[in-house]
């Protein structure tokens, strides 16, 4: 609930295709949440710090973002971090009154539990387990959200 540190965007193409991505990380500029210390911080030793500071990651993020303008967003649980994101930006003046991502999905809707379950429930390959890595959590969501509708559009063809 705190201030972010690490922010990851993954671009997709049509067909699936990762063509680009954001990785930024921050050092941690307050009290580190116990929460954060025991479940994120481990997982996310690959992820070095690019950034000085939060708002440099974050206008480096909302720059990446306005390059890919009419990709639509995932998130995952979204009203809680990338909302937070969005605010931010949109109160350190980075992003104006009309900026912030619009198409905006928020996978939790679709799935009874996580996204990693969905993907293991299915045999949708996501790589090495890595939950609360920023990076592995955009292809967890990804890949589930992208398995999800093709499967309703197939469910649809077929009544």
């Amino acid at each position: 609930w705190g201030q972010a540190f690490s922010i990851s965007a993954l671009l997709y193409d049509a067909d699936g295709t990762q063509i680009s991505e954001f990785v930024g990380r921050c050092p941690i500029e307050e009290e580190i949440n116990p929460w954060v210390a025991e479940n994120c911080l481990p997982k996310m030793t690959d992820i070095t710090e690019n950034y000085n500071n939060y708002e440099t990651m974050l206008k480096a993020f909302f720059d990446f973002l306005n390059k890919n303008k009419d990709a639509v967003v995932l998130t995952h649980m979204g009203h809680i971090v990338e909302s937070k994101l969005i605010h931010d930006a949109h109160q350190m003046g980075i992003i104006g009154d009309w900026d912030a991502p619009y198409l905006w999905y928020d996978v939790c809707l679709f799935f009874d539990d996580s996204t990693n379950k969905y993907c293991e429930d299915n045999n949708i390959d996501i790589g090495e387990t890595n939950t609360h890595n920023p990076v592995f959590d955009c292809k967890s969501a990804y890949k589930a959200f992208k398995h999800f509708i093709n499967a309703q559009n197939l469910e649809k063809k077929t009544k």
